[in-house]
């Protein structure tokens, strides 16, 4: 698999994208000091968004979701922040994990916490999440839905040549084949990914993303 030895998403980007509403956000990849904002973070989602995100219910991030959430070394976990532009107010998180570290697949998430849901920053992450996995070789992203969220099935759908892997009662996983590195133009951070992947973050800006796992 090739290998970039510098990417357009690394340590040292960071972006300010204004939302819906005209407020901003600061964008940039996640850091192991990120504990704190990701646990006050977690406080801030409702019970309904933390049961959608983890599958069940969860009422506290432990040190071991900390230490994992946190552990990230972009290229097999890579997580994209959110902050507000006071440094101190995490937003949301997107993140994709290889399923096999030399793998081309991943699981990937998107929460943002529910003040700032409905406001586009959903559609702005997976963006740049999509940007920066394709820069790192990923092809696909795995994704596991609640079976009954028709709007989840085709925002994953929409993503690419999405296939059913397996079906667990309410869950199905599926994968979503991601864009090219030539169609997202990805030494352009600026440009918007094409065809299928834009109609997917139009829906994601509507408050409709939630991927789960990962």
């Amino acid at each position: 698999m090739e290998r970039r030895d510098r990417y357009t998403y690394d340590a040292d980007w960071a972006e300010t994208v204004e939302l819906k509403d005209g407020t901003y956000a600061r964008l940039r990849l996640l850091r192991p000091q990120d504990r704190d904002l990701l646990s006050k973070g977690f406080d801030r989602l409702s019970p309904e968004s933390r049961y959608t995100r983890f599958l069940g219910i969860k009422p506290r991030l432990t040190d071991k979701d900390l230490d994992y959430l946190c552990d990230v070394d972009h290229q097999s976990h890579i997580a994209i922040g959110a902050v507000a532009t006071d440094g101190e107010t995490g937003m949301g998180v997107a993140r994709c994990v290889r399923l096999d570290e030399q793998g081309d697949i991943a699981e990937a998430a998107v929460t943002v916490i529910d003040a700032c849901q409905g406001k586009g920053l959903g559609h702005i992450l997976l963006d740049r999440l999509v940007h920066a996995a394709v820069e790192r070789g990923i092809r696909r992203f795995r994704n596991t839905v609640f079976a009954e969220n028709k709007a989840m099935l085709a925002l994953i759908r929409d993503l690419g040549d999405a296939n059913v892997v397996e079906r667990d009662g309410p869950v199905v996983t599926i994968d979503a084949e991601l864009p090219s590195a030539e169609e997202l133009g990805v030494d352009d951070p600026d440009k918007t990914a094409m065809g299928a992947l834009r109609r997917v973050l139009r829906m994601a800006a509507r408050g409709a993303l939630r991927l789960l796992r990962a």
